[in-house]
């Protein structure tokens, strides 16, 4: 039977936990798998023995444990820590093993822990729970550690998101002995734990202070008055230059002019999850649910109307507005495009038939000036004709300066042609043949992106609660 859980990774409502001691449950629309906060499970009568920080660590201890070939000790210790069944815990590691997506929280493991696993060189943890010991070899290790745990701290400790996008910074600048003070502060301030790093590869220092200058800043507290953010993800932009930012899950739009300024905020219902929002030019608001894409008014947030032929397109978490004015969207499974009088141009009903090795759980979609379609993959970006026809494949998964080490959270296209992708590290650019350009090193974690016609990069850093805007020609340089 459905409850009010729905899933961190796509929004879409899960089943509720029928026993107590279950503590995991799938999404059938993303393929995520979810280990339920104690909260929400059935009442149980057992003593809670850890806390939310310390179950996100031995959380990552189990990952470890599973990409280390030590998948019975996997089990064992997630049994323990969880109190779950043997069942129960064998389902879970095997999500992990298959390198599925699995949430703790607001923390994302399996995926993104893999990956950092893969690029250290060794991970030492210390027998018992107590007195957790991490001995951190390489850099990539390092930023894994915090991840571990930065689901668990958001909240309570807020300036763990500014230490996060430091050491971001520093792993693209390759200056760990900048981040090793950093990763200190961390531990001497909140962790309590022994020793946090033994060694770290030195190859020089720089200043932390090398994220690029934002000449527009919007928030930067968590709140529900004018300019202050509450779980704010997605935002856009309309024909007169107002930009849109839109909270998850309380149906909360604020509007702001070019220079920042609180201009008013809109309901489109507190019971709507925000995980898709586009605006096109005369201001008309398109948001996604289960039952299809719908349209706001941007001056009462009364829906107005439903695109047509959209009410079986299952979840579609990816819609963007080309230029032409059509409107795209994308989902795991199908992609379908409608043109400014609604009338559907394309569609594409099963997109594994034409993008080879289709692989994403988190979909983000855009449109450059020719028409061709970018839809957002797990380390990669695919790159589709105006017709629909695979043309290629920008980035991979890896270490390189043009590949992903952690999956992309947004994608846009500025008028240049240019590609920007936005991950864990900061945004890539890419210009229109797919080739690498350069990296924008980025304070924080990057939910959306928006391209102005003035040449302006704005970006939505969730986790700080701040919008923060960027001159273009500045970032790029000799580029731009």
């Amino acid at each position: 039977m459905p409850t009010s859980l729905t899933c961190p990774n796509c929004s879409a409502p899960l089943p509720s936990p029928s026993q107590s001691n279950q503590v995991s449950v799938h999404c059938d629309y993303c393929n995520s798998t979810i280990i339920v906060p104690e909260s929400e499970r059935p009442s149980s009568h057992a003593a809670r023995s850890l806390d939310a920080v310390q179950e996100a660590k031995v959380l990552g201890q189990v990952v470890h444990l599973v990409h280390a070939g030590s998948k019975d000790d996997a089990v064992n210790l997630f049994c323990d820590t969880f109190r779950a069944s043997q069942a129960e815990a064998e389902r879970v590691i095997d999500a992990i093993e298959r390198k599925e997506t699995v949430h703790f929280g607001d923390t994302v493991f399996a995926h993104q822990i893999e990956t950092a696993v893969a690029y250290s060189e060794n991970l030492e943890s210390a027998r018992g729970l107590g007195g957790c010991v991490w001995r951190i070899i390489s850099l990539g290790m390092l930023l894994a550690v915090l991840v571990v745990v930065v689901g668990a701290l958001r909240g309570s400790v807020p300036q763990i998101d500014q230490f996060i996008g430091q050491i971001s910074g520093l792993v693209s600048d390759d200056s760990p002995s900048e981040a090793e003070l950093i990763v200190q502060e961390i531990e001497r301030e909140f962790w309590g734990v022994e020793r946090v790093i033994e060694e770290i590869n030195p190859s020089g220092r720089v200043s932390i202070t090398g994220f690029a200058e934002p000449n527009l800043q919007i928030g930067g507290t968590e709140g529900t008055g004018p300019g202050f953010f509450n779980d704010t993800r997605q935002m856009d932009i309309d024909g007169e230059g107002l930009l849109y930012a839109a909270d998850f899950d309380s149906g909360r739009i604020q509007i702001f002019n070019r220079d920042g300024e609180f201009v008013r905020q809109i309901n489109v219902g507190e019971d709507t999850n925000i995980s898709s929002m586009v605006v096109n030019r005369q201001g008309v608001i398109f948001l996604v649910d289960f039952q299809g894409i719908h349209k706001f008014d941007n001056q009462t947030g009364e829906r107005i109307g439903t695109l047509p032929n959209s009410g079986d397109l299952g979840f579609i978490p990816g819609i963007t507005i080309a230029a032409d004015g059509s409107l795209l969207a994308a989902g795991k499974d199908r992609l379908i495009q409608f043109d400014t009088d609604e009338v559907v141009t394309l569609e594409i009903p099963n997109l594994e038939e034409v993008i080879p090795e289709y692989d994403t759980t988190m979909i983000d979609t855009a449109v450059d000036g020719s028409g061709n379609i970018y839809i957002m993959g797990q380390e990669t970006i695919y790159k589709l004709d105006e017709n629909g026809r695979f043309l290629d494949r920008i980035g991979s998964r890896g270490e390189a300066q043009d590949q992903f080490l952690s999956p992309p959270t947004s994608i846009i296209v500025d008028g240049r042609g240019y590609l920007y992708a936005a991950d864990f590290f900061g945004i890539k650019v890419f210009d229109a043949d797919g080739s690498y350009l350069t990296s924008i090193p980025m304070q924080g974690v990057i939910f959306d992106m928006v391209v102005t016609t003035d040449d302006q990069l704005i970006v939505m850093d969730r986790n700080s609660n701040e919008i923060r805007g960027y001159d273009l020609g500045e970032l790029l340089g000799s580029d731009g």
